[in-house]
């Protein structure tokens, strides 16, 4: 299914989360930009035109995410802006 808003064009994708890395006809430069559940736990964003993702969760899930050396990761405020390199 297609999803529009104002600026951009989506294509919804249903399923289990470890289905991602087997999305059907993968292109290499594209990726999912919003990952959300169905019980709305967490979200993932990554806006197409910026340079980081944000996660969304309670402090637990952040945590870990933070604790994770694999993982570049910093915490982000409501201060935090969206892209400092715009400022």
């Amino acid at each position: 299914m297609r999803v529009r808003t104002t600026h951009r064009a989506y294509h919804l994708l249903t399923g289990p989360v470890n289905a991602a890395p087997v999305l059907p006809a993968p292109v290499a430069w594209r990726c999912a930009s919003l990952w959300w559940p169905y019980d709305r736990a967490w979200l993932v964003a990554t806006e197409i035109d910026g340079y980081a993702t944000y996660l969304g969760a309670g402090h637990a899930a952040i945590d870990a995410v933070l604790a994770d050396p694999t993982l570049d990761a910093v915490a982000a405020h409501p201060t935090t802006p969206l892209d400092p390199s715009y400022g």
